[in-house]
């Protein structure tokens, strides 16, 4: 399986925490699957666009979905050689179920299973939304600052963040725009998921405000053509379930659906 990143951090800065058992990426390899994760171009230890190294003013927003999903699909033609396997499942976060699902409408035959975690689908903010500026900077000191001891342990989040600088030059994280200039803008989704063949799971945690209800009951209406949808809300979830108190739930869940035989419609 491949995990997917969101907009905010590079793969194994979220899917491979080591803090006791809260890597993803390890409690699913040791049920069995070969476990893979990315850096998109621009994230974590990837390459960086070359419009990333001058200044982020004026330029249109880097690294959009299909850039991405080109990435994801070198990464999947690699995991399907090394594990000799015909097919992946994708386990996506946030923006990352964009990149996943626009990858797997192109190629149905490529991907067994999909999970969409968070996806932030059909959705307008404003706020978020990016015509311009092609990255902005995240200061370390301001991510630690969000730290919130009612929903998530020190030591997993503060793992997270320092996963998330490893890369960067001093205290200063170079983030592109292209994801938020795709998911809150007046065109999204940039994705048909009536293209989608692969058997879904949706999770969403009942406090994401991030990914909302109504939007994520669209893209669950819209997978029409999957042979199975499911959809589970993780009562008290919040964005980041994959290193929130609730993270034990969140594998319990991911990890069903994956080991689950295929459903007699599909067969």
């Amino acid at each position: 399986m491949v995990f997917v990143h969101g907009a905010g951090s590079g793969g194994s800065a979220i899917w491979d925490l080591r803090t006791r058992d809260y890597s993803m990426m390890r409690t699913l390899a040791c049920e069995g699957f070969d476990t893979y994760a990315f850096d998109a171009r621009g994230f974590g230890g990837s390459t960086l666009p070359k419009a990333m190294n001058d200044p982020p003013e004026g330029g249109a927003p880097l690294v959009r979905t299909a850039d991405a999903a080109r990435d994801l699909a070198k990464v999947v033609e690699h995991a399907l050689e090394k594990s000799k396997v015909a097919r992946v499942d994708l386990v996506a976060w946030s923006w990352g179920s964009d990149v996943s699902g626009t990858y797997a409408g192109e190629n149905p035959s490529r991907v067994r299973r999909l999970v969409f975690y968070a996806p932030v689908y059909d959705r307008r903010w404003p706020e978020r939304h990016r015509e311009t500026g092609a990255y902005r900077i995240e200061e370390k000191p301001k991510a630690l600052s969000y730290f919130d001891p009612a929903r998530e342990e020190e030591a997993v989040y503060r793992e997270h963040i320092e996963l998330m600088f490893r890369f960067a030059k001093g205290d200063s994280l170079k983030l592109p725009n292209g994801p938020y200039r795709d998911i809150y803008g007046p065109d999204a989704p940039l994705w048909d998921a009536t293209k989608i063949r692969a058997e879904v799971l949706i999770i969403r945690g009942s406090e994401d405000r991030a990914s909302l209800e109504e939007p994520v009951q669209r893209l669950f209406h819209a997978l029409s053509s999957a042979p199975e949808r499911r959809y589970v809300l993780i009562a008290g979830g919040n964005h980041f379930l994959m290193r929130e108190r609730r993270y034990q739930q969140f594998q319990r869940v991911v990890g069903e659906f994956l080991a689950a035989p295929r459903p007699f419609a599909a067969e």
